[in-house]
């Protein structure tokens, strides 16, 4: 019925990863850029934001 998952993923490990992707690619440098004269403000957030 459900897939079996690993049980031991190492999330700081997965979330350099991802950060190297980001960096890598300036993704949020391209956001900002893409979106610098919208009226909308974006915040990205680290955690539950009632950490």
């Amino acid at each position: 019925m459900f897939k079996s998952v690993d049980g031991n993923i190492n999330f700081p490990e997965m979330e350099k990863k991802w950060l190297k992707h980001w960096y890598e690619k300036g993704i949020d440098k391209k956001y900002r850029e893409k979106n610098k004269d919208s009226k909308k403000y974006f915040s990205f957030l680290d955690g539950p934001i009632t950490a």
